[in-house]
């Protein structure tokens, strides 16, 4: 059978049409500018989180399987050397992790630890937008605390770095 693919903007897309995304159009056009070589935190307003909690005191729990964090970095030499990403997070129990960058698979690992660790990871050049990047988690062990908390919980950001 063929299936209706209408052409129309990836963005109009996943909003409008298949409902992946909470993030209109226009949301996705005023995505502030994310600074470069930073330590950002898990309350930045330079990014866009999707299907995080809101921030609490020292962290940002993801809700669900499929969180994403939405940012435009801000790129001096487009396509030059490669990336560094690093995330600062502590996990409900165990938990398999795989993280994609715009469709793109960069790690995929367990973890069972409830202090906060450093991931890093190597980001070829290619895979970094000028623009509108999304930097997807997948979480199948998200689940609920057991405290009452009745939100599915995975992972809890503390920060995050993206450096040349």
């Amino acid at each position: 059978s063929l299936i209706f693919r209408p052409e129309v903007s990836d963005a109009y897309y996943r909003y409008y049409i298949s409902r992946e995304s909470q993030l209109s159009p226009n949301q996705l056009a005023d995505l502030p500018q994310l600074e470069l070589n930073a330590s950002h935190r898990f309350d930045t307003r330079q990014v866009v989180f999707e299907g995080w909690s809101d921030a609490e005191a020292e962290f940002r729990w993801s809700v669900g399987n499929s969180p994403s964090i939405h940012f435009n970095p801000i790129i001096e030499d487009p396509g030059g050397q490669d990336y560094e990403l690093l995330l600062e997070f502590h996990s409900l129990g165990e938990q398999q992790v795989s993280i994609d960058l715009n469709g793109q698979p960069i790690a995929s690992f367990g973890t069972a630890n409830s202090d906060v660790t450093q991931y890093q990871f190597e980001i070829p050049a290619e895979l970094i937008n000028t623009a509108h990047n999304i930097l997807s988690f997948n979480l199948p062990n998200a689940r609920r605390p057991g405290n009452g908390d009745m939100r599915e919980l995975g992972i809890a950001l503390h920060s995050f770095a993206l450096n040349e």
